[in-house]
């Protein structure tokens, strides 16, 4: 699953909150969540870090141009610029087809690698 996945899933479970993961409620029920906890929710905690490669990529801020990693400009987008976690989502998706494009091989550099192989 892609973060923007996770975050569109987990926002369907709950109302966005802002400067923190989750709202607890007095029952210790979570009962909002951010961008980051919303995909957090949908994937696990553990999960988020260790199996999204792309959280770690660095991207700038497109509110405030500051360079973060795309975690951290999720958050930066969540919790100061209020962009709802659709949103991000959205943005999100673009990076990570941005991020797929450069990393693709180009198709003859894989002709070249597989005659090589022969």
């Amino acid at each position: 699953m892609k973060l923007s996945e996770a975050i569109r899933l987990g926002s369907m479970l709950m109302p966005q909150c802002y400067g923190r993961n989750h709202v607890i409620d007095s029952y210790g029920k979570e009962v909002a969540s951010c961008a980051i906890g919303a995909a957090a929710d949908a994937i696990g905690e553990d999960g988020l870090f260790t199996k999204m490669k792309s959280i770690n990529i660095r991207v700038g801020c497109p509110e405030c141009t500051i360079n973060y990693t795309l975690s951290s400009a999720v958050v930066c987008l969540n919790d100061v610029h209020h962009w709802t976690r659709e949103r991000i989502a959205d943005w999100v998706e673009v990076i990570e087809i941005e991020n797929e494009i450069n990393r693709a091989p180009i198709q003859h550099e894989v002709e070249i690698a597989e005659l090589a192989v022969k």
